[in-house]
């Protein structure tokens, strides 16, 4: 399935300023002991290796200034994305984990570093230096409403407890050269976390034995952020992400090694950014029957509704690259359902399309969304930008207003996550730090938080 592009390369310097216009109209450890289960596509792998040298992003401070970077950093989305994966399978690149974060650094960040901020309108927030690389991804666990997770390009897996603001445990992960992580998830019901890896490998991490328990090969794409990967809300042992070329979606099931992945091939133009499987309820509302849809955007600027067999159900495009996507969480209604889309500014579009009551906000200095979170209530919206700032916005139907900044990292922000009782946010950033916040009493059942947290 093919749709149009409308690409534009990102404005990283805008007014400071925020509007509302109807431009975006849519058009409707350590390693294993054991042998892990393996299940290989065929499609070519990627592999960057790391390398040991903490101190890398700082010793190449230059050669992230640099006039290729800088044209690099300029250029229209095809041709970053064609270039990186000329370089990417250059041999001479192979076993340097330094080209991995140069990239990330020049096509996401600010340059310059800037300081923190901890204390905005929510309070104080704790920041982990528990990475020394760039950390790509955050998650909450479904099973515990204090448990979190990050991983990054380091090759670490720690494990926190939000109730004492502390480091519960970290595993430094080495699978068959794997070390770089993109992204990462809990599983459902089990303790188990779901990696996705520079070397284009998914890895199913068992928390309490500290060893890999499968691992998928040439299954998923690696790009130079985070990798969107998303579990099926009626199948836990179901897993989405982006396949190898990026633009189409490789659904994996857990329960088969030996046939357990299945490509959704073509999707997009360009690289999917951002997945979210839909349960029933929105298959229900569009007609389609009881099975689940699958939302994705991409920086081919299309946001995709489609069904299990790849049927397009809806289309909308905007005019900018998009990285991030959430939809309200109540099920689907034509009065107050809509889908909060971030690109180089956020969109607020109606489920049904309509246009009358959109919004379009733009990140002040014209900054860029590179994730999006509302809470499980429905009544904020957490916004992260490439600034380092994460910010928050009430919600009253459609209508989003912002309310101020709640915390900032010294780089751009390339996750976030809510936990299940919708207590807190944590936030994975480029600057190697990992963000936790108290944002309200939980939605159900006792806090735990005390006057632990500092």
């Amino acid at each position: 399935m093919n749709t149009s592009i409308n690409n534009s390369s990102r404005n990283s310097n805008s007014s400071n300023s925020s509007n509302n216009s109807n431009s975006g109209a849519p058009t409707t450890q350590t390693p294993n002991t054991a042998t892990p289960n393996t299940a290989t596509p065929t499609t070519a792998t990627l592999t960057v290796p790391a390398n040991n040298n903490n101190n890398n992003i700082n010793n190449n401070s230059n050669n992230l200034r640099s006039p290729f970077l800088s044209l690099f950093r300029l250029a229209s989305p095809n041709f970053q994305e064609l270039l990186s994966s000329s370089l990417l399978e250059n041999s001479a690149l192979q076993g340097n984990t330094e080209f991995n974060d140069l990239i990330t650094h020049t096509l996401f960040s600010n340059l310059p570093l800037s300081p923190p901020v901890q204390q905005g309108v929510l309070g104080d927030a704790t920041f982990f230096d528990s990475h020394s690389r760039v950390v790509r991804g955050v998650d909450f666990s479904p099973n515990d409403d204090h448990i979190f997770c990050s991983a990054g390009l380091d090759g670490k897996c720690n494990i926190y407890d939000a109730r004492f603001g502390k480091l519960k445990s970290s595993s430094t992960i080495s699978f068959q050269g794997t070390v770089n992580f993109s992204g990462i998830k809990f599983l459902t019901g089990v303790n188990k976390i779901a990696l996705t890896t520079s070397s284009n490998k998914l890895l199913i991490f068992d928390i309490e034995k500290a060893a890999v328990f499968q691992s998928f090969d040439r299954c998923c794409f690696s790009g130079p952020s985070r990798t969107s990967i998303a579990l099926d809300p009626s199948n836990p042992n179901c897993i989405m992400v982006p396949n190898i070329s990026g633009k189409g979606l490789s659904q994996i099931d857990l329960r088969s090694p030996a046939s357990a992945i299945k490509s959704f091939n073509h999707i997009h133009q360009n690289s999917i950014n951002d997945i979210e499987i839909l349960d029933s309820s929105w298959s229900n509302y569009y007609g389609r029957g009881r099975g689940n849809l699958i939302m994705t955007v991409g920086s081919d600027s299309n946001v995709l509704t489609i069904d299990s067999q790849s049927n397009l159900v809806q289309h909308f495009q905007l005019r900018s690259q998009l990285f991030s996507i959430a939809h309200t969480p109540e099920p689907p209604n034509q009065t107050t359902s809509c889908l909060a889309i971030g690109g180089d500014r956020l969109n607020i579009l109606s489920i049904d399309g309509g246009t009358s009551d959109q919004q379009h906000l733009s990140m002040p200095n014209g900054k860029s969304i590179t994730r999006l979170r509302y809470t499980k209530n429905g009544t904020k919206l957490f916004v992260a930008s490439n600034d380092g700032n994460l910010r928050l916005y009430s919600r009253t139907k459609r209508k989003h207003e912002p309310l101020g900044v709640v915390f900032k990292h010294s780089r751009d922000i390339i996750d976030c996550s809510i936990s299940r009782n919708d207590e807190y946010i944590v936030t994975a950033s480029s600057d190697s730090r990992v963000g936790l916040i108290r944002i309200g009493d939980p939605i159900y059942g006792p806090s735990e938080v005390g006057d632990i947290m500092y």
